[in-house]
Parts: structure tokens; C-alpha cells; sequence
């Protein structure tokens, strides 16, 4: 009888033990899920620094009057060339992104699912044909149709992408033949497109939102470069405000801000 309870007391003591166990794991199993969700939670959005770039570029009330202002004076300059032109080919070179198409809304989704760039999902937006024209870029096409001069564009696109943008841009009221939309497949280089065009047209102007849009001086040392050729800007180069990417984050972004001495 003795034997029997002192049996029954140990199982109890042994099962207390497995069930305080139970708890115990069940608890570090909450508390490891817990501290999962916190370091999902603060996962940094790789799009966060670009965040107020992106806000200004789609919303600011400056950027429309900067695309304005730098249409009417691209026109202003072309006319006032035109004027001065006898040949037959006239063109002008201009980007395609951020220069003709507002993209800013792919920037935003890729902010909202915290994502980075990728071919397959900047292929879906092109192929989407959601960006409409920027301020001033309906006008400064009707100006080159009524001078009678023709408008190519050096695009990164690749050229699988050429026929989507030339409809999306049709759609938009705005009709280019294949052969005046270029993009980078085997040529990568701008410098070796605007060569192409050379030689089939005279160029009057370039339009674009990077510096390399213009010219190949400006690969390296661009704030140097820029200053060696400001002759050029609101003459020959006009340049439009992009603070959402481009050449300028891999060079002069990574100087930093720089501080006040006071």
C-alpha cells in the first residue's frame, strides 16, 4: 500500500513536470514569434531614403512649373534656331523616362510593397501603359510638328519594350515611327546612339533629366563638367529635375549633405 502511493506521488510529480514543460515551451515558442514579428516590423524600406525625392517629384507644384518652364524655353530656343536653319533634317534628341513619361507612381509602389527595381516589375509598369505626359511635353511636340522638325528618342528601355511605349505613347497623342525611339540593348552608350541620329538629321536640342542624356563629358567629374559646358544649358542642353535616381546618387550622392559652419 505504501509502495502504491509513493507510485502515485511520483507520477504526479513526473507529469506536473511535463506539463510545466508544455508551458514553458509553448511560452518561448510566443515569445521567439513575437520578437520574429518585431524584427519584420523594423525592417528598413529600401525605399525609405528616397522617400521625400519621390513625394516632390509627384506632388510639388514646382516640379510642374519647372517642366513648364523648361519646355517653353526648349521651344523658345528652337524657333529661334529654326529661323536660322536652310537645311531639311532637323531633330532633336530627347529621353524618354522622366522626360516625356512621369513614372513617379512605379517609384511609389515600389516604396509601398518596400521593394527594389527589377526588370520583371518595370517591365509590368511599361507594359501597363499607366504613366501619362509630363507638363509642357504635349505642347513642345506640337512645336517640333509645326516646324517641321523631327523628335528621336534615346530611351534605356530595352527594345523589347519599344512597341509598348510606342503605342502607350500613340494612346497619348503623340505618333513616332519605330525607327525614332532607340533603345539599349546593343548599344548601351548614349554617346553611340546620338552618333546614330548624327548622321541621319541635324540635332538642334537635347532634353533629358540626367546629365548623361547630353553628352559623355559628363561620365565623370559631372559637377566639373557641368561647369565646363554651362554655355550650353538653355541653349542647346535643357535639363529637367529628376530626385528620384539617376547617375547623381552613384556619384555626387554619396558625398553626403554637407554641414553649416556656424
Amino acid at each position: 500500500m505504501n509502495f502504491h502511493r509513493e507510485y502515485l506521488s511520483t507520477h504526479k510529480v513526473s507529469g506536473a513536470i511535463e506539463e510545466n514543460m508544455r508551458i514553458s515551451n509553448y511560452k518561448w515558442c510566443q515569445l521567439l514569434t513575437f520578437f520574429l514579428f518585431l524584427s519584420c516590423a523594423h525592417k528598413e524600406n529600401p525605399q525609405r531614403p528616397f522617400y521625400y525625392g519621390n513625394l516632390y517629384y509627384q506632388q510639388a507644384g514646382e516640379v510642374k512649373a519647372l517642366y513648364h518652364q523648361v519646355y517653353n524655353l526648349a521651344a523658345d530656343s528652337l524657333k529661334s534656331k529654326m529661323k536660322k536653319y536652310h537645311g531639311t533634317k532637323a531633330c532633336v534628341i530627347l529621353d524618354a523616362d522622366e522626360t516625356i513619361l512621369d513614372n513617379s507612381p512605379y517609384q511609389g509602389w515600389l516604396y509601398r510593397n518596400s521593394d527594389v527595381y527589377t526588370d520583371r516589375t518595370w517591365d509590368r509598369w511599361v507594359r501597363s501603359k499607366a504613366g501619362v505626359l509630363l507638363p509642357g511635353v504635349s505642347g513642345f511636340f506640337q512645336v517640333m510638328k509645326d516646324l517641321g522638325v523631327s523628335p528621336f528618342i534615346l530611351t534605356n528601355r530595352r527594345s523589347y519594350l519599344i512597341d509598348p511605349t510606342l503605342d502607350h505613347l500613340k494612346a497619348l497623342g503623340i505618333s513616332l515611327e519605330r525607327s525614332q525611339i532607340i533603345g539599349r540593348d546593343k548599344i548601351h552608350s548614349k554617346k553611340e546612339r546620338r552618333a546614330l541620329v548624327r548622321k541621319t538629321c541635324d540635332v538642334q536640342l537635347l532634353i533629358g533629366d540626367n546629365l548623361s542624356d547630353f553628352s559623355h563629358e559628363f561620365s565623370d567629374n559631372r559637377v566639373d563638367a557641368v561647369q565646363e559646358n554651362k554655355e550650353h544649358f538653355g541653349r542647346d542642353y535643357f535639363i529637367l529635375p529628376n530626385p528620384m535616381y539617376g547617375d547623381w546618387i552613384k556619384h555626387e550622392g554619396r558625398n553626403g549633405l554637407l554641414p553649416g559652419n556656424f
